[in-house]
């Protein structure tokens, strides 16, 4: 169930960045923006801050003048930039697998603001709690992800 959720995300902002038209970056892509449909078929809501590309070319990016969203869910350098690209959903995208894959929310005030602060935790965890060294728990956490992207790559053929 998990797994489709995640491919149906992907498949969803596949759509958004590539095929709309007009193409659109969706910026605030969370669990709250997720609404889940029969047979937890996800359903990307919540439009309201949703930038579309003027035209129909690539979308590769677009300038703005207020970083918007949700800051767990922010690539860390789009604080940086005035330059908005599908590139930040995609990360947003990131975050939003990992929690669906780890059954976490990222907004939990006692976790860490940046994914990779949170993914060093978890390896942190793991090593205590069974006793696991380092490397084998790095290995074991990896080991989930790829498998859950390479599912959900599989799911958007």
């Amino acid at each position: 169930m998990r797994m489709r959720v995640g491919a149906g995300l992907a498949k969803g902002l596949s759509y958004l960045h590539n095929e709309a038209n007009p193409r659109v970056i969706y910026r605030d892509l969370k669990p709250r923006n997720v609404l889940l449909g029969e047979e937890y078929h996800p359903k990307i809501s919540d439009f309201g801050i949703a930038i579309s590309a003027l035209s129909n070319d690539r979308l590769s990016s677009v300038t703005v003048t207020q970083l918007m969203g949700t800051p767990p869910y922010w690539a860390p350098e789009g604080a940086l930039t005035d330059r908005l690209s599908p590139k930040f959903d995609v990360y947003s995208f990131g975050v939003l697998l990992l929690e669906i894959i780890a059954g976490t929310v990222q907004l939990d005030s006692r976790r860490p603001r940046y994914v990779a602060d949170w993914v060093t935790l978890q390896i942190l965890i793991n090593i205590l709690k069974e006793n696991y060294c380092f490397f084998y728990s790095f290995f074991l956490f990896f080991l989930n992800l790829a498998s859950c992207i390479i599912i959900v790559m599989y799911g958007l053929r």
